[in-house]
């Protein structure tokens, strides 16, 4: 993963403040190397591997049932070890779709982390990245959801995706916040005694 120096963070935060301000929405950034561990993975490929060994050494060989099982053992713990790492090796070994679910769910956890869902206005706001997968996704809260449809931050995902996919996470962070802003502005202007709820920050995982 890209990560985020010091001055991307400051430099992410301040284009949060400025969303901000022209909205009463409560935006929060999130941004997490991995949303799994993928351990699952290696040993369940290991497990298909050991099962399918000792049919070619059954037909081929003289070998006692005792020193197939044996090899059998042997050959599962030097496949789940090899695929193992790193753990970029384990995320390729796991289905996309898995993927996707994974960090969706981790997205809709850190909503409910991060208290956006506590709002005064229900207007929270969440950008979620998680960078392994190439995942970006936008999650509002009520009072957003019934005035922008999810098909409204759809251009903002897939250039954040482009960005992700070309290591510019810092600066696809930046853009897509300043773009939510824009559309936040429209729909939900500044509120009379409105206050910041929310740190004005992104929080690294």
């Amino acid at each position: 993963m890209t990560t985020l120096s010091d001055q991307d963070r400051a430099r992410i935060a301040a284009a949060i403040t400025e969303a901000e301000k022209s909205t009463s929405a409560e935006i929060i950034c999130v941004v997490t190397r991995s949303s799994s561990d993928y351990w699952a993975a290696p040993f369940l490929w290991a497990t298909l591997v050991a099962l399918v060994w000792p049919w070619p050494l059954i037909s081929i060989t003289n070998l006692t049932a005792s020193t197939i099982y044996l090899t059998q053992l042997v050959v599962y713990a030097v496949v789940a070890l090899a695929l193992s790492f790193p753990s970029s090796r384990r995320m390729s070994l796991t289905p996309s779709w898995i993927r996707r679910r994974r960090a969706r769910l981790s997205a809709r956890e850190h909503f409910f982390t991060q208290g956006l869902h506590r709002t005064v206005n229900r207007s929270g706001v969440l950008l979620f990245v998680s960078a392994a997968e190439r995942y970006a996704e936008i999650m509002a809260d009520d009072s957003v959801s019934v005035k922008i449809g999810e098909s409204a931050w759809r251009p903002i995902l897939d250039a954040l995706r482009g960005a992700l996919a070309r290591n510019q996470l810092a600066d696809g962070v930046v853009d897509a916040i300043t773009a939510c802003g824009a559309i936040l502005a429209k729909e939900l202007p500044p509120r009379e005694n409105d206050r910041n709820e929310l740190p004005d920050k992104v929080i690294v995982i």
